[in-house]
């Protein structure tokens, strides 16, 4: 179930303060895009730019400007989660305790995936009680898909914190039990954001794992890349994985000749960029070079 993604997409990192700048203009960004109307003017900017998609967290003020955007225009942007909102649930936790955190993201789910995460939690109940990673997991997945599945995402991503500790764990069971919901259950592509893309690929094809699709740091200056580009470029040459090459750039927004060097490597199948303000930044995606095509055959 392979799907093509937009060339270039944007990452909500702006929205939630979490961008590749100073604190002092994260603070500011959080403030400037406390409404969700902010949000959805940037998305239209952006989209007017040539960015085809967005790679989001399930933030409330995020999935209502999503919302706004394709009430008006049903074309709207190509919808990519990253769940869960680890994140997301450390602070509604801090703020509102457990019960009062759980309540409100339920709310905001609704009815039906209520229903469905508590019977999916009853089904994996001695693993929940046992606090199991992947049964814990199946039932976040039933919670936020119930706000993503609305927008028909192509694929949806498993948040890097829970990719990289099930690596370092070596638990296998994680990625086949997500993996198998995404296909299965929410018809759509799994896929893996990870910072340590080397490391992953290989577990991947030691353990058979079905899935291409990988979120990772790509940059010429080997920032965030353990192992290296050497590595990476090793890992993608068989054309097993598709990388969605993120961090491409140390600053904020990315330079066009760092959009255009990452999308020019082989197996890399989009870009991701945090901001676009530069006027024509963004080349329509049949001017990428010809030497990215091989990594997107099969």
């Amino acid at each position: 179930m392979f799907h093509d993604l937009p060339r270039v997409l944007l990452s909500a990192r702006l929205f939630l303060g979490q961008a590749s700048v100073a604190r002092a203009d994260n603070l500011e960004a959080l403030a400037h895009f406390s409404q969700s109307g902010a949000i959805r003017e940037f998305l239209r900017t952006a989209r007017e730019e040539g960015c085809g998609g967005l790679m989001t967290l399930g933030d409330e003020r995020v999935v209502r400007a999503l919302k706004l955007m394709r009430s008006s225009d049903p074309s709207g942007f190509q919808v990519l989660p990253i769940i869960p909102n680890v994140p997301g649930y450390v602070r509604e936790a801090t703020e509102y305790g457990l019960p009062g955190a759980g309540l409100r993201r339920l709310t905001r789910a609704g009815p039906g995936a209520f229903l469905r995460a508590a019977l999916t939690g009853l089904l994996r109940a001695p693993r929940v009680l046992r606090r199991d990673f992947a049964a814990l997991l199946a039932v976040l997945c039933e919670i936020e898909m119930g706000e993503f599945h609305q927008f028909g995402p192509p694929a949806v991503f498993l948040h890097h914190q829970m990719t990289d500790m099930a690596l370092c764990f070596g638990r296998r069971a994680l990625f086949e039990e997500f993996c198998g919901a995404m296909r299965s259950r929410f018809k759509t592509e799994p896929g893996l954001v990870t910072s340590n893309f080397a490391l992953l690929a290989r577990r991947l094809t030691e353990w058979d794992i079905d899935v291409s699709l990988i979120a990772a740091p790509l940059n010429r200056e080997n920032f965030l890349m353990p192992g290296g580009l050497d590595a990476y470029r090793a890992c993608l040459a068989p054309g097993r994985f598709r990388l969605v090459a993120d961090r491409i750039a140390a600053e904020s927004p990315s330079p066009r000749n760092a959009v255009d060097w990452a999308a020019s490597q082989k197996g890399v199948e989009a870009v991701v960029v945090e901001k676009v303000l530069e006027p024509g930044l963004l080349r329509p995606r049949r001017e990428m070079g010809a030497e990215n095509s091989e990594g997107r055959e099969g």
